[in-house]
């Protein structure tokens, strides 16, 4: 990570991690997604947050389920994190199909839905990668898996009448993504280079 990391968050409009996030995302990366305690707490190190502030954070996670404490002061992803842990691994894998110009579209059946049902479905939409075309209908080229969803939604595969681009631009501010792209692969770039150099210089203080 860069040493001006803070100025790169301060772009993005990244708020700071707290430390839940940090526990979730260091075990989310790691294959198996289990840590002695006290790797885990060193991790906030790298980004000011205390190590009582960690140690708290571990065993809320713990009591909520999020994490497992499986002996020998070590802790794995808890069973309602392992389904978020696969769709990153997909990601990563960059499973994609050559696309064949069909779309997956997932349409909300239901007539009434509470404010709260509403947001969940969103946020559940959200992670599937799907964009939001209007209230209640999602799309997304359909060269990946078929979205999993629950609930009273239908979802089809197939072609749209209508350009393509033109339809992404409605979906997603590609624009904003691919500047965000740029400036992260600079980034990124600098920091391996500065690793490959051991230029220490490259990671917070921790």
């Amino acid at each position: 990570m860069p040493a001006d990391w803070r100025e790169t968050a301060r772009r993005l409009g990244v708020r700071p991690l707290s430390a839940r996030s940090l526990v979730l995302s260091t075990l989310l990366g790691s294959h198996p997604p289990r840590l002695p305690g006290p790797a885990l707490v060193s991790v906030g190190g790298l980004f000011d947050v205390g190590p009582g502030t960690m140690r708290t954070a571990i065993s809320r996670m713990v009591g909520d389920g999020e994490l497992i404490a499986v002996g020998g002061g070590q802790f794995e992803l808890g069973a309602a994190m392992l389904d978020r842990r696969q769709r990153l691994d997909v990601g990563r894998e960059g499973r994609h199909e050559p696309w064949t110009g069909e779309w997956w579209t997932a349409i909300v059946l239901a007539e009434r839905r509470g404010l709260a049902e509403r947001r969940l479905f969103r946020a559940e939409m959200t992670k599937r990668l799907m964009g939001e075309l209007r209230p209640d209908v999602w799309l997304r080229p359909a060269n990946v898996e078929r979205p999993v969803v629950g609930g009273d939604v239908l979802v089809v595969r197939g072609a749209i009448d209508r350009d393509p681009a033109e339809l992404a631009h409605t979906l997603w501010d590609l624009d904003e993504l691919a500047a965000t792209a740029r400036m992260l692969s600079v980034e990124a770039e600098a920091a391996t280079a500065g690793l490959v150099a051991e230029d220490r210089t490259v990671l917070p203080e921790s």
